[in-house]
């Protein structure tokens, strides 16, 4: 290895080299940037298609927060209406009476 080669730093030659053939060092950055914003984009939708569907089926479906007697999840699809919450006005207005609770609505 000769004397001038040892003494070149790696960075400058790097620089050096992409000054040699500036097509290849556009196309190079050009696709860098798209990839780079093709990933941001494809994050950022993603996130919002989800964030949207989860929206949605709080206001439709169950609300943020179900309050179920023990058992009824298993049994959630026959729909047992022998597990229904007996007493629901008093389970409403507890859960009313918390300050951070915007509404409560029986389903």
């Amino acid at each position: 290895m000769s004397e001038l080669n040892r003494n070149i730093p790696f960075w400058r030659l790097a620089w050096r080299n992409t000054s040699r053939n500036k097509r290849r060092t556009f196309l190079t950055a050009l696709a860098v940037a798209v990839a780079v914003a093709s990933v941001t984009y494809t994050q950022a939708h993603i996130e919002g298609i989800l964030g949207s569907l989860l929206d949605t089926y709080a206001k439709t479906e169950s609300g943020h927060v179900r309050i179920r007697k023990d058992g009824y999840s298993a049994r959630e699809r026959s729909m047992p209406v022998h597990l229904s919450l007996r007493n629901l006005e008093a389970v409403r207005s507890i859960a009313e009476s918390n300050d951070r609770v915007v509404a409560a609505l029986p389903r």
